[in-house]
């Protein structure tokens, strides 16, 4: 990587002289007189020395941005841990008034704040010194630890994605996270480096990717290294697209002015400039006159991109556009990562319907139902023991005042009102999340990026797509709508060292959403759009058979069901109370026809909502009974999951890792199966499953899933 905003030791392009030992950069050979240069110079990369690897460091910010981040989380603890036993000990000696003790309390807490966040500095700005990565032939390098060092070596073919994460401090600041994930599951952390300035961001992307193209075009992790170091930062980007069209790269030896033209134009606004291209140097050998003149070496010419769709676009577009293109304090130039041949975005009904629809919300309104229902029963039960004279008369006449219908009604607009709050807050919040939505393919990957506040941007190769998942909540099935993703490997991140991973938690999730609201009839066209290599036109031409629908309202119902197991526990507990005599409760204080009526109140209102669970469930295990199914061709593999929500996995046969038809006594008798795929999605094994398909039809998949030479993967 090489510029003149570039950080770090300048790369010194190969040379056929062997370099110092000192690793300093070697000076040029003189230039030979016209004898000596007579004869043409034989030079192949393998006589070429590598070019030196650089050190790069992270941006400056990463000391006074943790200084920055401890911030409110000492602040909680001084003013939990400090304030209240301080104030309590100075009110107690009476040694200062009240408000000059909280006072006191107050200021001692933002010094001890200012203390923790100046020893956070400290520390950060020594570890510092000891954090960089390099760009080495062959791997990713990444460096870090005081005293316990570690040193991080990333195959650049094994890398999946490269990722960038900014929260609200880092967009202005201008850095990013940038989260380099592998295949390696949990075993293996992904690296995180923190404070990277934006534009070197880019360029880690970008050179990350070139050099697994070029790896994966025949070179060598040496003349790779060479390579990178020869060609120009506007240049690389010209290489990319001629090994996206299949061009091969020539070696190292040749000059990069013959091989590779500059591109025609860099019109986009605050792109890198592409470096002038050198004349080709005049040959120092005479020539004969009248001899042929030597042939002109052949150009490649950039194959044309296709011009990406227009993407739908919201209003919310606009401020991230605009959030996007103020690169804060220290964000500098935008460098162009590839072209991009496909996009997708949201326009403002997906957006709305994706923010009103989502699974929180839906938690949120069942939530309030549930608390809603609850509060009234206990209103009811507590109005009725009052009204019978347990308490003193004054309450006793409140209580009368008040009818229990009016009660409820109140209990159920407030719990309406907090309903509407809580749903809200998640509408705006989920709006801010999809602010500024694209999923785009770029090169040989697909990459999403959104958010307003703090923006997100992830990829994958299209080599390590697990599945295709499209999924239906219930309000997306009544609308028409699902939800398209892709799953892929992911690398766990446990924390092992503080500078080394982001979290204790993944980095990313098992599925790259890449779109949350998608019209149903366009899947296909968007899944040909960004992945043009899985045409998907499987469909699940094997259903569930019939004894598959009995046994699904016996597991969904019986088994598994919500309302036949509280009908069971409340049939114990009036069976429990009813042995219960009168004189018990009076000797609790409370009058048995109260309790009576209360407790009858409560047992059939819980037995009406089994009623209703018990019928909602047995219309869902119909439901999954007509719409399940799977099916297969010589590509892929389909499962359908139906019911109140829908799932549709499709999973290229090269990606199964596992398959397997499994059988419990039970299935045996009624001669069905359970089909299993296993592929590596996830951290673990990710295990698709279809339960009750037909013995015949499992068994058939079965024999088209052993891996045989005479089939087509």
């Amino acid at each position: 990587m090489v510029g003149p905003d570039y950080q770090g030791t300048p790369v010194q392009p190969a040379d056929p002289q062997p370099a110092s030992s000192q690793g300093a950069p070697v000076q040029p050979e003189p230039p030979q007189p016209a004898s000596a240069q007579s004869a043409p110079a034989q030079s192949s990369p393998a006589q070429s020395v590598p070019a030196t690897v650089e050190r790069h460091k992270l941006h400056h910010s990463f000391i006074w941005l943790q200084g920055i981040n401890v911030i409110p989380l000492a602040l909680v603890v001084s003013v939990v841990s400090l304030v209240p036993p301080l104030t309590a000990i100075l009110n107690d000696t009476g040694v200062l008034p009240p408000a000059s003790a909280t006072a006191i309390s107050l200021v001692l807490t933002i010094i001890t704040t200012l203390v923790l966040c100046g020893i956070t500095i400290a520390i950060s700005a020594v570890s510092y010194r000891y954090i960089w990565y390099e760009f080495t032939p062959g791997e990713f390098s990444f460096y870090s630890g005081i005293f316990n060092k570690k040193h991080a070596h990333v195959p650049y073919q094994r890398i999946q994605s490269v990722n960038q994460k900014t929260s609200l401090i880092q967009r202005l600041v201008g850095v990013c996270s940038v989260e380099i994930d592998t295949a390696g599951g949990s075993s293996n952390t992904a690296i995180s480096l923190r404070s990277v300035q934006r534009e070197e961001a880019e360029r880690i992307r970008r050179e990350i990717f070139l050099r697994k193209k070029l790896l994966d075009s025949g070179m060598t992790a040496q003349e790779v290294h060479a390579e990178m170091a020869r060609l120009g930062d506007g240049v690389r980007l010209q290489a990319e697209a001629l090994i996206n069209a299949g061009v091969p790269v020539p070696p190292a030896g040749v000059p990069s002015s013959g091989a590779y033209p500059p591109p025609a134009s860099y019109s986009s606004p605050g792109t890198y400039p592409p470096p002038a291209v050198p004349a080709q140097p005049v040959a120092q050998t005479s020539v004969a006159a009248g001899a042929p003149a030597a042939p002109a070496q052949p150009t490649m010419q950039s194959p044309a991109v296709p011009a990406a769709a227009a993407p739908a676009s919201n209003v919310l577009d606009m401020p991230a556009e605009v959030a996007s293109d103020m690169r804060g304090i220290f964000g500098g130039l935008e460098v162009e990562t590839g072209a991009v041949t496909y996009e997708i975005g949201l326009n403002n009904k997906e957006l709305f319907l994706a923010a009103l629809t989502g699974k929180t919300s839906f938690a949120l309104v069942l939530a309030g139902v549930v608390v809603s229902i609850f509060s009234a029963i206990s209103l009811v039960i507590d109005l009725r023991i009052v009204s019978d004279g347990m308490v003193d008369a004054a309450t006793h006449a409140m209580a009368s005042a008040l009818s229990v219908p009016f009660v409820m009604l109140i209990v159920g607009i407030i719990v309406l009102v907090s309903i509407v709050i809580i749903w809200a807050a998640s509408f705006l919040g989920t709006c801010l999340y999809y602010g500024g939505f694209k999923a785009c393919r770029r090169g040989n990957r697909v990459e999403v990026g959104q958010g307003i506040i703090s923006h997100n941007l992830t990829g994958m190769d299209i080599d390590r797509i697990q599945s295709i998942t499209v999924t239906q909540s219930f309000f997306q099935r009544l609308l028409g709508y699902c939800t398209l993703s892709y799953g892929r490997v992911t690398a766990g991140t446990p924390e092992e060292n503080e500078y080394s991973t982001a979290s204790t938690q993944t980095t990313a999730q098992d599925k790259l959403v890449v779109h949350p609201f998608l019209k149903l009839d366009r899947v296909d066209e968007v899944v040909a759009g960004l992945t043009p290599e899985h045409q998907i036109e499987v469909k699940p031409d094997f259903p569930l058979p019939k004894k598959a629908c009995r046994r699904a309202l016996i597991r969904r119902v019986i088994l598994q069901g919500f309302g036949f197991w509280l009908a069971v526990m409340v049939s114990l507990f009036w069976l429990g109370v009813s042995v219960v005599d009168d004189a018990t409760w009076i000797e609790a204080g409370l009058a048995p026809a109260a309790v009576d009526t209360g407790i009858t109140i409560a047992v059939v209102s819980l037995y009406a909502l089994c009623v209703v669970s018990v019928i909602f469930e047995a219309i869902g295990a119909l439901q999954w009974y007509k719409m399940s199914g799977f099916g297969f061709n010589n590509r892929y593999v389909v499962l359908v999951n139906g019911g109140y929500s829908r799932s549709i996995v499709v999973v290229p046969r090269n990606k199964i890792q596992i398959s397997c038809v499994q059988r419990n006594p039970l299935q045996r008798a009624a001669d069905v199966a359970t089909v299993v795929v296993i592929t590596a999605q996830g951290t673990s094994a990710k295990r698709e499953t279809l339960i009750d398909a037909a013995n015949d039809d499992a068994q058939r998949w079965l024999a088209w899933a052993i891996p045989r030479t005479s089939q087509t993967n």
